[in-house]
């Protein structure tokens, strides 16, 4: 019964931990300019892009072309 308890306590932390971030990241993009919002979109994008070029690269070492 107490590990029932104690998980519940982790978890509704956990739970409130992760809605007050999101709260605090929302609140931070109402005070952005929307020119630095675009700039943040764009840094995001050309970091996911870096990261899949990455990816590719890393599988063709894995695997060599067989031609």
């Amino acid at each position: 019964m107490y590990g029932g308890v104690a998980l519940g306590v982790v978890a509704g932390a956990a739970v409130s931990t992760y809605l007050w971030r999101q709260r605090v990241r929302a609140l931070n993009l109402l005070q952005t300019s929307p020119l630095e919002r675009a700039e943040q979109i764009i840094s995001n994008c050309e970091d996911k892009l870096a990261s899949i070029e990455r990816a590719i690269d890393d599988l063709k070492i894995a695997r060599p072309d067989p031609a």
